[in-house]
């Protein structure tokens, strides 16, 4: 006869730690002034709900006799013990001791997942089972010279900015899924620039978007008057009109907005194309994201 092993309850997670309190007002303020946690709401009958780290803490008032006893202790974790206890006591917390260490404890969290302090980006050339590639002609490894194109300029936004996802993403579609691949870890709230390289169109021009661009979804029409190039049988033909100088200096104002994907030809696949068969051309999702930056004026 086989025995089966009864099947797991799926536990996981926890999700609320219940705390009884015989002053519920008094835990509110104590938990939401003193600690600091970010108090979520209150409910009847006497309960108070307080998120912490994802795990909510609900305070509430004995509802049996049976249940009115001191609660189990609660450890939090935070990222310097002085710092912390030394806040508390601005705030009117009573330790009975200072805080001293009873035993080293082991990570909880799980080798897969990594803490970063806040402002801290990591970027390796490889993960830990391999092996960074050398240029073919010796020298600096292929992350090195990746990594130094990136901060040339390769890297760089349109306004010149170059910043670490930058890099990490001219490295990562440079290299590819084939061979190494670079690891990239940040913790940041705020925008952070390595450093400023020469855009990749001049300000002048970008600032020129509304002017080109009434409107975000507005479609600039396009004819052969401003294509600059034509062959002898083309210049020839009467049918074909002659290339218009100011149409043409646009054109090739657009033809910039192309390269760095601000505008696309309707309807072709080339500007080229869009002139000689009188399409139009109209901002891409991230033209449209400058146009509204240079009609804020915060370009």
């Amino acid at each position: 006869m086989s025995v089966h092993a009864p099947a797991s309850p799926g536990l996981a997670q926890i999700g609320q730690i219940a705390l009884a309190m015989k002053d519920l007002p008094r835990a509110v303020a104590f938990y939401r002034d003193v600690l600091g946690l970010p108090f979520l709401f209150e409910a009847p009958p006497k309960l108070a709900f307080f998120d912490c780290a994802g795990v909510r803490l609900m305070l509430s008032e004995p509802e049996k006799p049976e249940f009115d006893h001191p609660a189990s202790i609660i450890y939090y974790r935070v990222m310097n013990m002085q710092e912390s206890v030394a806040v508390l006591k601005s705030r009117g917390a009573v330790f009975e001791s200072d805080p001293h260490l009873i035993a080293k404890m082991p990570n909880p969290t799980s080798r897969n997942i990594s803490e970063l302090a806040q402002g801290v980006t990591i970027l390796t050339a490889s993960t830990s089972s391999q092996y960074a590639l050398e240029v073919p002609s010796g020298g600096a490894g292929v992350f090195t010279t990746l990594l130094v194109d990136a901060l040339n300029g390769a890297a760089a936004n349109l306004m010149g900015d170059v910043t670490p996802g930058s890099v990490y993403a001219h490295i990562d579609q440079s290299l590819g899924p084939w061979t190494q691949r670079p690891v990239f870890k940040t913790n940041v709230k705020k925008f952070i620039s390595l450093r400023r390289a020469e855009p990749p169109i001049s300000f002048a021009n970008l600032r020129a978007l509304t002017a080109h661009f009434p409107k975000p979804d507005h479609r600039f029409q396009l004819d052969p008057s401003y294509e600059p190039e034509r062959t002898p049988e083309q210049a020839a033909d009467p049918a074909i009109p002659a290339p218009d100088p100011a149409h043409t200096k646009v054109f090739a104002i657009l033809q910039e907005y192309v390269k760095v994907n601000l505008v696309r030809p309707v309807n072709e696949k080339h500007m080229f194309h869009a002139a000689w068969h009188s399409e139009s051309c109209e901002l891409t999702v991230v033209g449209q994201h400058y146009w509204n930056l240079v009609d804020k004026r915060l370009i």
